[in-house]
């Protein structure tokens, strides 16, 4: 059954998932012809153009990789692999070419062999090359005298061979029949059937493991095969895409690098077929149509007779390390303290997890709150809940011998609004309180918290953030509201910054060229916007990220902003310069992130209808 990836259950492996063009090689100076295939080796990666002819590209340079030869062979070049100083091109109705790439800027043809039907793939093993030959099916031929090649055996099928790869003594065939073909060759003169599987799909594309077979099978997706009994392979799972699977490329039975067509490249993380997931995308392509991994990069080429060189980011890997889908609901808010995750849910209340262990997370407590909880701060032994129109519930947490955490309700503040995020700062508590505003409340007396200050902001108050005499108001599409609660009685705004739809806010004090105070808005769809609130009455705008569908929460981390991004998932940008932010790293979450807590190396997320993310950056 075809079925999109998702998020599955724990796991340790770090993952990159950031991709950025950093060079790319336009062939404009021969007919235009898409690239076929190609492969890299070392420095140089060897392409066949269909038509045009096989071209060799150094690609030791990433940012200006640079054709340093070329061979027009006399069919159409499909397929070509390269084995010590020799490529080998399937090369249409001309059969197989041999080409000595001894010195890759005069590349010359040694030999050939004319096979009887349309060369369109190949493998080579040692001195064996098996040929994916159309309708006369597979032709395995001996290349240990390159200048004068000979069939070793032809095996024909029922239907058109396109594609190949091997494995030991086992070799895989894909025909136009829409199956995959297993033949032991333990005799290269008297190759066997063993098995015939029915893909239900084109096989495009094939890469092959010690015991699984990945196919690329356009519209199809992603089709899994085990190989470990090559008698008996079965289907794994079949995981479709947005596009049109062109080509695949694994490492390690671990991460998938697909070339999608036109939604260009995806990176899927299959180390569970269960719960294929996605894990990033780059799509800068008219139509990805090939791709190739190793230790340098990754390679995409584009039927615009194009070849991109990909870097991956392995310094801002991003790995997801548990998920917390068991518990059904709404997760809206999140704080963390030292090995506690505490998870505010709109339809459930809250939500306490054990994270000693982040790749295991186990529930430990839980308090249903009357109202739809949305924001929480733990500080101290209290838990604030934001409940919404059921206002603030206070928590307090014990703990025994036999009873490491529980929650008893301790107080409750019925403010005149809509309960929303709270700073705690001493013995008093800051409420962003939706349309009630600002709400101060002194814990002078911890049993019995009163209100003691209120100013009205317009807007809808949701974020607020705190420091010195100024408390930082988002408030939704009144922007951000700056208030003077030096005395916290007679709280007054002071000036105001308008933007549209503001969430959620965060501060950062910066040092150096001078002392500055930015204020990081999380704007909804207008991105993420950093005011210079260093003089209070006279907010500044010094810059801004845009292109999410929304911004729903930030925090500051070092040089970094942690994004929560809605249906775009967890963002990480690069803020050194406010005046120039660049995103840095990405995990796409199954479901809406809403908000975010980070604690040391991990990041928790709080992903709406999918629980709980713990992503470590």
């Amino acid at each position: 059954m075809s079925e999109k990836p998702r998020q599955r259950s724990p796991w340790r492996l770090s993952l990159f998932v950031f991709l950025g063009v950093i060079g790319f090689y336009i062939f404009l100076s021969r007919p235009a012809e898409p690239v076929e295939d190609f492969e890299v080796v070392g420095d140089l990666a060897y392409l066949v153009l269909g038509r045009a002819c096989l071209v060799i590209v150094d690609v030791s340079l990433a940012e200006q990789p640079d054709e340093i030869g070329s061979f027009d062979t006399t069919g159409h070049a499909s397929g070509v692999a390269v084995l010590d100083q020799f490529a080998y091109v399937a090369d249409g109705r001309a059969g197989l070419r041999i080409i000595n790439i001894e010195d890759p800027g005069r590349p010359r043809e040694i030999g050939a062999y004319d096979s009887p039907g349309f060369a369109d793939d190949l493998t080579v093993q040692d001195n064996t090359v098996y040929l994916a030959d159309g309708k006369p099916g597979l032709q395995i031929i001996d290349v240990k005298e390159r200048s004068n090649p000979h069939l070793v055996s032809s095996f024909p099928v029922n239907g058109n061979v396109q594609r190949v790869a091997v494995q030991g003594k086992y070799i895989y065939l894909g025909d136009n029949q829409n199956q995959l073909r297993v033949v032991d060759a333990s005799s290269t003169v008297q190759p066997e059937e063993i098995a015939v599987l029915d893909i239900g799909a084109e096989i495009l594309d094939m890469d092959i493991s010690t015991t699984r077979l990945y196919l690329a099978t356009g519209s199809n997706g992603l089709v899994v095969v085990d190989i470990t009994n090559p008698a008996a392979p079965t289907v794994l799972t079949t995981t479709a895409t947005p596009g049109s699977v062109e080509d695949v490329s694994v490492k390690l039975d671990t991460i998938a690098f697909l070339a999608d067509g036109a939604s260009g490249l995806l990176v899927y993380d299959i180390s569970d077929l269960n719960a294929i997931e996605e894990l990033g995308y780059h799509g800068d392509f008219l139509d990805a149509n090939q791709v190739e991994v190793n230790e340098s990069g990754v390679y995409v080429s584009d039927r615009d007779s194009a070849l991109y060189v990909l870097d991956v980011e392995l310094d801002l890997a991003l790995r997801r390390v548990s998920n917390t889908e068991q518990q059904q609901g709404k997760a809206q808010a999140i704080d963390v303290t030292s090995g506690y995750g505490f998870v505010a849910y709109a339809d459930q209340g809250l939500q306490v997890l054990d994270i000693s262990d982040p790749s295991f997370p186990v529930e430990v407590a839980a308090y249903d709150s009357p109202g739809a909880a949305n924001g929480v701060t733990v500080s101290g032994d209290f838990v604030y809940l934001s409940d919404g129109e059921a206002g603030l519930q206070i928590l307090s947490i014990q703990s025994s011998a036999t009873d490491p955490l529980s929650l008893s309700a301790f107080a409750v503040i019925d403010s005149p609004g809509e309960a929303h995020q709270v700073a705690i700062e001493g013995q008093n508590i800051y409420l962003a309180d939706g349309s009630g505003g600002l709400q101060v409340i002194s814990t002078v007396d911890p049993s019995q918290p009163v209100i003691v200050g209120t100013e009205d902001t317009p807007g809808t108050a949701t974020g607020i953030a705190v420091l010195g005499d100024y408390a930082y108001i988002a408030a939704g599409d009144a922007g951000l509201r700056i208030i003077n609660i030096l005395d916290s009685t007679k709280p007054a705004e002071v000036s105001s910054y308008d933007l549209p739809g503001a969430r959620a806010v965060a501060l950062k004090k910066v040092s150096e060229p001078e002392p500055l105070l930015l204020a990081y808005v999380a704007a909804g769809d207008g991105g993420l916007i950093v005011i210079d609130v260093t003089n209070p009455q006279e907010p500044v705008q010094v810059g801004a990220y845009s292109g999410y569908e929304s911004v729903l929460d930030v925090a500051i981390a070092g040089e970094s902003a942690y994004l929560a991004a809605g249906s775009w998932g967890f963002r990480i940008l690069d803020i050194t310069d406010p005046a120039s932010i660049s995103e840095i790293g990405l995990y796409n979450t199954p479901g809406d992130a809403i908000a975010l807590a980070p604690l040391g190396e991990e990041v928790y997320i709080a992903d709406n209808l999918r629980g709980v993310r713990i992503i470590n950056v």
